[in-house]
């Protein structure tokens, strides 16, 4: 994750690097399964856009969440001989799984 990169929630909130990685530090929230069912990526140069679908189910606030499936949009930039995703974002899917 570069440490310039922008992390779009399923539910519209935005997060920095700095804040995600607090927050999951803090334990704020845990992936109790998280499953890639689907990526495409598609490169250009020195940029790589990934299209993807996703389901996962999390613990936040002593509590766990219902499974929730998403399809994502991620960029991810080679710097210095390493590929870092630059902007993340997620749209829940809402039909039944």
């Amino acid at each position: 994750m570069a440490d310039d990169c922008v992390h779009v929630e399923s539910t519209g909130t935005i997060r920095t690097k700095a804040q995600f990685m607090a927050a999951f530090k803090a334990g704020e929230f845990a992936f109790e399964i998280f499953t890639l069912e689907e990526n495409r990526v598609r490169l250009y140069g020195e940029t790589a856009v990934v299209i993807g679908r996703y389901s996962n189910r999390i613990r936040t606030g002593g509590k766990t969440l219902p499974m929730k499936r998403a399809r994502h949009l991620r960029v991810y930039m080679k710097r210095a001989g390493r590929w870092q995703v630059c902007a993340h974002q997620a749209t829940e899917l809402k039909e039944a799984m």
